[in-house]
């Protein structure tokens, strides 16, 4: 626990505010040269997506990340949303505010430790807000991966994260998520931190094989990333407590620490990944912690018997459209759940017996025998 709280007089304190690494945000007369040829072509996209309907956008602005990506095409504005970064940052700690939120960031002294810029921002996924608390958490500028762009599109959220700095992501198509890779890959080598939950969706499962996990199993986008660009990879714990939200801070994790000792480079990446999600655990994990000597150990007496699946009910409710419709279900998030290649769960082990095998005369024995050996090691 020494790591994790510090105490004064018996009580529980946050640890002193320490900052990242100086960004350097200046606009020169070379980028106000480059953002207006930049800006006129955005405006003529954005014309031509007016004429549009709400249903076509996605796709349209899918083929456009698929042709900027053929051309190699640099990122865009990225002096600029540096520039206006603060001011995004004080809107987002307003609306926190306003909606009576509570932060707790824990750890704070660990970034320190961040010593180089840009950073690859990785966060265990919770729910509706996870974006404006990351943003709270590492202060600094940084681009969003994001998935469900239709969600946001003609939205003032999605127009705040245009302005902040995302890139979108149509997460059912391969072709789209490598071009988003390489959006990643170019945003870090143009000095643009990355923010990913690299969980892929909020862990809010009601599956008994998933649910109640500091972390999920991740998927490997941003150890890749962090192979091709040496940044290192910033473990952030988040967890939500109806509406006090807690973040911890984890070690850096450093690649070039796996750039030797292993017979390829697939092993060290997969090495890579799986310590990536240990960090992150251990973050939430500690987050756990914290809130334990905050307010001590529950009883379980006075823990609901549906408390999960209510959390998860209510965390899926939280994100609506205009006519109040859900983005998310419980499919989508199951669907989405990243299920590593070399672990075989009981649902695909039993899978033959519940969908492909038809009990016959002729084949009832290979139950029996299993039945019999059950049976006799039970007494």
């Amino acid at each position: 626990m020494n790591n994790l709280l510090n105490y004064k007089g018996g009580e529980i304190m946050e640890t002193k505010n320490r900052h990242h690494p100086k960004e350097e945000n200046k606009i020169t007369k070379k980028d106000l040269l480059t953002y207006y040829f930049e800006l006129k072509e955005q405006i003529n996209r954005i014309n031509k997506a007016l004429k549009l309907s709400k249903e076509e956008l996605p796709e349209y602005y899918e083929k456009l990340r698929k042709i900027d990506d053929m051309n190699d095409k640099k990122r865009s504005f990225i002096g600029f949303k540096k520039a206006i970064h603060p001011l995004i940052y004080s809107a987002i700690v307003l609306t926190r505010l306003s909606r009576n939120q509570n932060l707790i960031i824990i750890n704070k002294e660990q970034w320190k430790n961040y010593n180089k810029t840009p950073i690859i921002y990785t966060f265990t996924h919770v729910g509706r807000y996870d974006v404006e608390i990351i943003t709270e958490t590492i202060k600094k500028s940084y681009c969003l991966i994001a998935g469900d762009p239709e969600s946001m599109y003609r939205t003032s959220d999605g127009f705040a994260m245009v302005l902040n700095g995302v890139e979108y992501v149509n997460t059912d198509s391969k072709t789209d998520r490598k071009v988003c890779f390489n959006n990643m890959v170019r945003n870090l080598k143009q000095g643009m931190s990355i923010v990913l939950a690299p969980e892929g969706i909020w862990n809010a499962s009601k599956l008994l094989k998933n649910s109640c996990k500091p972390c999920l199993d991740i998927y490997a986008g941003a150890v890749d990333a962090a192979f091709i660009t040496e940044c290192d990879i910033a473990p952030i714990g988040l967890e939500q407590y109806n509406n006090q939200f807690i973040t911890y801070i984890g070690e850096p994790l450093s690649i070039k620490a796996y750039k030797y000792g292993y017979e390829s480079q697939e092993q060290a990446k997969k090495a890579a990944t799986i310590e990536l999600r240990d960090r992150l655990a251990t973050a939430k994990w500690n987050v756990w912690e914290y809130k334990k000597e905050l307010d001590g150990l529950a009883k379980r007496k006075d823990i609901p018997n549906n408390y999960w699946n209510d959390y998860v009910d209510t965390r899926i409710s939280e994100w609506k459209d205009k006519e109040g419709n859900l983005y998310y279900n419980e499919d989508i998030i199951e669907r989405r759940i990243y299920k590593r290649k070399d672990i075989i769960d009981e649902d695909e082990v039993f899978d033959f017996i519940n969908n492909k095998l038809k009990i016959k005369e002729n084949n009832s024995f290979i139950l029996r025998s299993h039945y019999n050996k059950y049976e006799k090691n039970k007494r």
